[in-house]
């Protein structure tokens, strides 16, 4: 198997754990006893999202950056340069605003799928950047290469 067919592998593995890890909360026994449910309560207390008035607007905000994070993932599938330097810009972005988060609590299964995705994201981050991987990103397309040629008459 080659290195860019591993990439995308591991690319696309950390998507599906990142999804996986949101179903637990939906599917998972854990959730129908009180104490958890109670527990649960408390999950985003003491953060940003407690202000009403800014509800609407980080609703958007995330919907906004979902659909900025999936164009991302097909770029970065498809090795497009801008698509690194956004996923990049954007991970930095969402990891720096979890302070703001306020409490958060996880079932089980939820954490070990997104702590096996933010694993993964970590490998992707090093593949793009270390070799071969990072000529990959670099590579002009077929077409602009045929622009840039000089014409000889």
């Amino acid at each position: 198997m080659n290195i860019k067919t591993v990439f995308r592998l591991i690319l696309i593995s950390s998507l599906l754990f990142e999804i996986l890890s949101i179903l637990p909360q939906y599917f998972s026994p854990l959730i129908k006893n009180e104490n958890v449910k109670s527990l649960h309560e408390w999950n985003g207390y003491g953060g940003i999202f407690e202000i009403s008035h800014l509800e609407s607007i980080l609703i958007i905000s995330f919907v906004v950056i979902a659909i900025l994070m999936v164009i991302s993932f097909i770029g970065v599938f498809l090795f497009k340069k801008w698509a690194r330097t956004l996923y990049v810009i954007l991970t930095i972005s969402l990891y720096m605003t979890l302070p703001f988060w306020g409490i958060t609590i996880y079932l089980p299964w939820e954490d070990f799928f997104h702590e096996i995705a933010t694993i993964l994201g970590g490998v992707v981050f090093a593949m793009m950047y270390l070799e071969p991987i990072s000529s990959e990103f670099n590579k002009k397309s077929r077409k602009t290469q045929l622009l840039s040629k000089p014409k000889v008459l």
